[in-house]
């Protein structure tokens, strides 16, 4: 599994075309490599998403517009593959992240 390895380029501390390389990486599994995945590592991708937006971006008013959209888009992503027979507590996850 190489997906710890592109969670290793999102900090804001790597350069922004890093992150958005990183990012469209993401996307580009949850778009189109989302069913070979395990459940775990559909879970676990899912579960880094949210720690990542949860504490690892910059503040909502700094982080780059791309940054915010692109991850916004990758939690869609999960949703449209998980909700609601798998990821039965989003909306109580999500309401937990925006009031972080």
């Amino acid at each position: 599994n190489q997906l710890p390895d592109i969670f290793a380029l999102l900090p804001p501390s790597q350069p922004l075309p890093v992150r958005h390389f990183a990012l469209h990486t993401l996307r580009t599994v949850t778009a189109q490599q989302w069913a070979v995945l395990s459940p775990d590592a559909q879970h676990a991708l899912r579960g880094a998403l949210l720690d990542y937006a949860a504490s690892s971006m910059a503040d909502l008013r700094t982080e780059p517009r791309v940054v915010k959209e692109m991850v916004a888009g990758l939690l869609v992503a999960c949703a449209k593959h998980q909700w609601p027979a798998v990821w039965s507590r989003m909306v109580e996850e999500l309401h937990e992240l925006a009031n972080k």
